[in-house]
C-alpha cells in the first residue's frame, strides 16, 4: 500500500505540472532464459533440515520475464525535472512485485544538482550507472551487491551534488545525503540481518521501508575524481552512516572505493565494499557474535569495440570475493566468490541479446554445527529492449 501511495503521489504531481510541460514515457523489458544450471547443497543435516532440504544436487531450468521498467520525466521549468520509474516483477497471471525504484523532484542551479523523494544512494559507480539490464553487458549484476545489500541502494529522503573544476583538467564531484536508512529485518524487531542461504532471508535490501523506524536520519557523501585527459573515466570513495534498531543505538556502516577506467575500447570497473554492523543478534549463530563486517571487491572488464556484421558485440569477464565474520576475529567466515562471463550483441537499436555463465561458491557457518556450502554453475540467455 506503502508504494501504491508513493506512485499515485507521483503521478499526481506529474499530472499537476502546468499546461506546457510534457511528460516523456521511456521503458524496457528483461527476458531471461536458464537453460542449464547444476549446484550442489551440502551441510549438516540438522542445519539443512531447518530449511526444509538435504544434502543434494539441484538442476535448474527456467525462463521469465525478469523485469518491466518504465520511466517517466517532465520539466516543470528549465531549472526543475520530476523523474520517476516504475518497475514490474515475478510476472505471470499477474504482477506479484511492484517496485518504485525512485521518484524524485530534482531542481538545478549554481552549478548544483538537489533531488528530493525516493533517490538512488550516490554510493559507490555501479549503483547509479550500471544497475539497469540496458546498461551493462552482463545478465545479472554481481551477486553479493544484488543478493545482499540489493540493487539499486534506493531509500526515501535527498541529495546534493556539485562538481568543482580543481585545476589542471581535474572534476571533483561531491555528493551528500541523508535519508530513512536501514531498518530491522522484516521478520524481526529486534534482527538486521537473517540467518538463511543465499536467499532474500540474508538480504538487507527489505530493511528499507517507507518511513525511518528511529530518530536518527541516515547520510553519507560521496567524492569522485576525473581529469581530463582520461575520459569516462574516475576513481572514488563513498561513506554511509546509518542506525538501524528502533531505539537508535546500533550502527551500521558502509564504505566503498571504485575505479571506472575506458582505455583501449576496454572498459573496466573495479569496486571494494566494506559492511561493519554492531550488535545484531541474528548474526551471532553464524559468526559467533552480534559484531560483523563484510570486507570484498568485484572486478569487471568489457570491450566495447568489437564489431561483427555491423553489429556491436561486447565480450566481458567478472570476478566477486566477499568474506563475512566476527569484527573481533574468530568464529565461523561467511564466503561468496563467483567467476562470470558472457558477450551482448546488439541486434538492432533498443534490442540486445545475451549469454552469460558463471560458476559460484558460496559457505555459511553455523557455530558448533559446521558449514552449508553450495557450489555449482549456471548458463544463461537474456533479451534486453529499451523503448
Amino acid at each position: 500500500m506503502a508504494k501504491s501511495a508513493a506512485a499515485a503521489v507521483v503521478l499526481a504531481a506529474l499530472c499537476a505540472s502546468t499546461a506546457a510541460a510534457k511528460v516523456v514515457f521511456t521503458g524496457y523489458g528483461d527476458f531471461i532464459v536458464t537453460p542449464q544450471g547444476e549446484f550442489r547443497i551440502d551441510g549438516p543435516s540438522p542445519v539443512l533440515s531447518r530449511f526444509g532440504t538435504v544434502p543434494q544436487n539441484i538442476t535448474t531450468r527456467s525462463s521469465t520475464i525478469n523485469s518491466l521498467g518504465l520511466f517517466a520525466t517532465t520539466s516543470i521549468n528549465d531549472q526543475t525535472r520530476l523523474q520517476m520509474d516504475v518497475t514490474y516483477k515475478n510476472i505471470g497471471a499477474t504482477v506479484k512485485t511492484l517496485t518504485i525504484q525512485y521518484g524524485f523532484i530534482e531542481y538545478s542551479d549554481w552549478g548544483a544538482t538537489g533531488r528530493l523523494g525516493k533517490i538512488t544512494l550516490p554510493f559507490g559507480w555501479y549503483n547509479q550507472n550500471r544497475f539497469y539490464p540496458f546498461q551493462h553487458a552482463s545478465i545479472t549484476a554481481p551477486t553479493f551487491t544484488s543478493a545482499i545489500i540489493g540493487l539499486p541502494i534506493a531509500d526515501i529522503g535527498a541529495t546534493v551534488g556539485r562538481p568543482f573544476d580543481v585545476g589542471g583538467g581535474v572534476t571533483l564531484t561531491a555528493d551528500v545525503y541523508g535519508v530513512n536508512g536501514f531498518a530491522t529485518s522484516p521478520n524481526s524487531t529486534t534482527t538486521f540481518r537473517d540467518t538463511g542461504f543465499l536467499s532474500s532471508s540474508l538480504s538487507i535490501a527489505n530493511n528499507i521501508g517507507s518511513s525511518d523506524n528511529n530518530h536518527d536520519v541516515a547520510f553519507g557523501a560521496r567524492l569522485d575524481l576525473a581529469q581530463a585527459d582520461f575520459p569516462n573515466s574516475s576513481v572514488g570513495a563513498s561513506y554511509y552512516h546509518d542506525r538501524w534498531d528502533p531505539s537508535g543505538n546500533n550502527l551500521f556502516q558502509m564504505g566503498n572505493a571504485y575505479l571506472h577506467a575506458t582505455f583501449g575500447g576496454f572498459d573496466s570497473l573495479t569496486e571494494y565494499l566494506l559492511l561493519n554492523a554492531k550488535n545484531d543478534p541474528g548474526a551471532l549463530s553464524n559468526f559467533g557474535s552480534p559484531n560483523w563486517r563484510t570486507d570484498g571487491f568485484f572486478t569487471e572488464l568489457n570491450y566495447m569495440k568489437l564489431v561483427v556484421a555491423k553489429h556491436q558485440v561486447t565480450p566481458w569477464v567478472r570476478y566477486e570475493d566477499y568474506l563475512n565474520h566476527a569484527v573481533e576475529g574468530g568464529g565461523g567466515k561467511e564466503r561468496l566468490t563467483e567467476f562470470a562471463g558472457g558477450v551482448a550483441v546488439a541486434l538492432t537499436d533498443g534490442v540486445t541479446a545475451k549469454f552469460q555463465g558463471s560458476d559460484l561458491y558460496y559457505r555459511l557457518p553455523f557455530q558448533g554445527q559446521g558449514d552449508v556450502k553450495i557450489q555449482g554453475y549456471n548458463f544463461a540467455l537474456a533479451v534486453t529492449v529499451t523503448f
